[in-house]
């Protein structure tokens, strides 16, 4: 036997809750969608702003409105090149020409004495056979420890080289003429 099928809702109440309802639902999905407009427009603000720092400091963002697409800004940017080019290389000159000045403006403060005590170690090296130990050459100089450490800073490190001596005491060095 089988069930006679339910009759649809006839009394006045259900068909008032029935209309009731999908108002009721209609009003509280559009009071949620309010916060979630706002959530959106706020995002929005948020991306545009982010975009802006973004081409701030690495420059306008690719896209197909501001790329180079006609040969013209090419030809503009490569013709600047060769100026840049000219202008870095003149820099560089203009550098070299100044680390050159301060080299021999450091070379002019040595003294007399300074001269002379590079002219005999530059000697004596080459009578050892290009390299001796810093404690035999402060001996053959008649020098004081720290007389002889000055004069080691003094030295042009282009014609000199300082090493510690291989399998010896700690802390002993060795000049070599190069």
């Amino acid at each position: 036997m089988a069930l006679p099928p339910t009759s649809p809702p006839t009394s006045k109440l259900q068909h008032s809750i029935l209309r009731e309802e999908p108002d009721a639902r209609l009003k509280q999905l559009l009071h949620e969608l309010q916060p979630l407009r706002e959530m959106k427009s706020q995002l929005l603000e948020r991306v545009k702003i982010l975009d802006d720092l973004e081409e701030l400091n690495h420059g306008p963002i690719f896209s197909e409105e501001n790329s180079p697409t006609n040969d013209d800004a090419l030809a503009d940017a490569l013709s600047e090149l060769p100026a840049m080019i000219l202008g870095l290389s003149k820099d560089i000159r203009f550098l070299k020409h100044k680390i050159n000045a301060m080299e021999v403006e450091r070379m002019k403060y040595r003294g007399k004495k300074t001269m002379h005590r590079v002219g005999v170690l530059k000697e004596l090296l080459k009578g050892y056979g290009g390299s001796q130990a810093f404690k035999q050459l402060q001996c053959d100089l008649g020098l004081s420890p720290s007389q002889f450490t000055r004069l080691v800073k003094c030295l042009d490190k282009r014609i000199f080289e300082i090493q510690r001596r291989p399998g010896a005491q700690r802390g002993e060095k060795m000049l070599i003429l190069k």
